[in-house]
């Protein structure tokens, strides 16, 4: 993915806070009410959403606590999907207790549940003696006060990571941290913000996921598309609310499992909740990271006009990409142009498997691609173009699962209506008329649908030492998605985007049958297979 800003959480990004913040939750509750839960569980309090703040989340921890001695009845994942349905956080954890709780019961709760000193023994749990003088200037208390848990986290970013970072792009930081906090983590990662360029929980602006701090962020960087690289799911909502907020500028969403959630079970929940992608770890950023954008310049073969304005590549979804013609588009598009290519399947494994069998392809041959592998909604999210990779029965279902994620992309549809019988191949139209009509009748109103790279022989295409020397018919209604996808077949070496009218005008007036015709260009004979018709393909000069 293309971007000229990155910003990032500290916490679970950049150092790892298990055995400091985390375990400051539970000891803290164990200290003042002689009781806590474990340490693993509090991932379901930071799923539930609306806990940046671990002080927060502490007086929820305890509130839980407080509440299951009264009979609440809830275990923690029952109580924090009631949190996640009441909008998430604090007072939804207390609307919980109110709501479950008999009068005489909530009353008790209440009482004992005293925030400041709940907040007042974390402090010195996770600062310790001499810094809890010195940032907040009271006596520890020596039962509860040591050497702090501050100086329990393991830096997670690598020194060459950072260089990279800031030499490639604007790099800012959104953290839920307090300030003095945030500089002694940024200190021990070797990580220089200006001051300018970060966010922390002193500053005037609400806590994640509100976008207000990274809408800020961007807008102090003038940057056309941010990445916001964090390691909750209210990181990635953060991302994905800052684009309801701002949509003249993206936002991207990148998850890291490098702190709460780990394993294909973060991996999950993290494409669930909208991120864009999800790394080990944030020195994986490479992966995914695409530094020097190439300006678009007219009459460039590696360039194409992008629907989200000049000067950035394209984001390439190939929806049902694990197959054949899947194959061929992501090997050539990744070799022959700019762009970023994201395979997409039902089954998001199988495209992340895929996906990486592409690179290794590519990799044999000297190129290092960044090609990423999701299910078929996710990798549609905010792509600039989506190919529907799949055969004409399955077209509808596959635009109907991702249209959610469809708003300012170009649907292009490659399926055509053949059947193969004891006769042959025989063309078979849908009552819409054409594929690409059957394609066009299940996306969104507002989202334009363009017919190309039909019939292509998928073979060819994924044999990156056969010259090809094809013409692709482009069609559509919507022209200047049609002037896009035709420059993205003419980026692709030995293919030719040419006009063949608009989407209307190639469904059948009675029976139709596949001709192979020989166009004679300028540059002599090509091949092309397509549907005969009166209306002659116009060459776009």
């Amino acid at each position: 993915m293309n971007c000229d800003a990155v910003v990032l959480d500290v916490d679970g990004v950049l150092v790892d806070v298990a055995d400091s913040y985390r375990r400051a939750v539970v000891e803290s509750v164990a200290a003042v009410y002689d009781g806590t839960i474990e340490k693993r569980e509090l991932q379901a309090f930071k799923d539930a959403g609306g806990f940046n703040d671990d002080w927060e989340l502490t007086s929820a921890v305890a509130l839980y606590v407080l509440a299951s001695r009264e009979g609440l009845g809830m275990d923690i994942g029952t109580f924090t999907d009631h949190i996640a349905g009441t909008v998430g956080g604090l007072d939804a954890a207390e609307t919980v207790v109110t709501d479950a709780l008999a009068p005489d019961e909530r009353e008790r709760v209440l009482a004992a549940w005293d925030r400041d000193r709940l907040r007042d023994v974390f402090q010195q749990r996770y600062l310790g003696r001499d810094l809890y003088r010195d940032l907040e200037g009271g006596e520890p208390e020596s039962a509860i006060a040591g050497e702090g848990l501050i100086h329990d986290e393991p830096t997670l970013v690598d020194p060459a990571t950072l260089d990279w970072l800031t030499t490639e792009f604007s790099v800012g930081v959104l953290t839920g941290r307090p300030a003095a906090e945030a500089a002694i983590a940024l200190d021990r990662v070797g990580l220089d913000v200006p001051a300018d360029h970060r966010f922390t929980m002193d500053d005037p602006a609400p806590g994640k996921p509100d976008p207000t701090a990274l809408v800020e962020l961007a807008d102090r960087f003038d940057a056309h598309k941010t990445v916001f690289v964090g390691d909750t799911l209210d990181d990635v909502r953060t991302a994905t609310n800052a684009n309801e907020t701002d949509p003249n500028r993206e936002y991207l969403g990148v998850g890291v499992l490098t702190g709460g959630l780990t394993g294909e079970e973060g991996r999950e929940k993290f494409e669930r909740a909208g991120a864009d992608a999800v790394v080990e770890s944030v020195n994986d950023l490479g992966a995914v990271l695409e530094t020097d954008p190439t300006p678009l310049i007219v009459g460039d073969s590696r360039n194409a006009y992008s629907p989200h304005g000049e000067g950035w590549g394209m984001r390439i979804a190939l929806l049902g990409g694990t197959g054949d013609l899947g194959e061929g588009l992501a090997l050539r598009l990744t070799r022959d142009t700019d762009h970023e290519v994201v395979v997409g399947s039902r089954d998001s494994e199988k495209a992340s498997d895929r996906a990486g069998a592409y690179k290794d392809t590519l990799a044999e041959r000297g190129i290092d691609a960044g090609i990423d592998g999701f299910a078929n909604p996710m990798a549609a999210e905010r792509a600039d173009v989506a190919i529907a990779c799949v055969p004409a029965y399955h077209l509808a279902d596959t635009v109907e699962r991702v249209a959610d994620g469809l708003d300012d992309t170009v649907l292009v549809s490659p399926a055509v209506g053949m059947q193969r019988d004891e006769a042959g191949m025989q063309y078979n139209p849908p009552s819409a008329g054409s594929v690409t009509a059957l394609a066009a009748d299940a996306a969104p109103e507002d989202v334009p649908v363009v017919g190309a790279f039909h019939g292509l022989a998928a073979g060819r295409l994924a044999d990156l030492d056969s010259d090809l020397g094809w013409d692709v018919p482009v069609i559509g209604d919507d022209e200047g998605a049609k002037t896009t996808i035709e420059g993205l077949v003419d980026a692709v070496e030995g293919l030719q985007g040419l006009d063949a009218g608009p989407l209307q005008q190639r469904r059948p007036r009675g029976s139709g049958r596949t001709l192979p015709l020989n166009l004679f260009t300028a540059g002599g004979s090509r091949s092309l297979t397509t549907f005969a018709r009166a209306t002659p393909l116009q060459k776009r000069s």
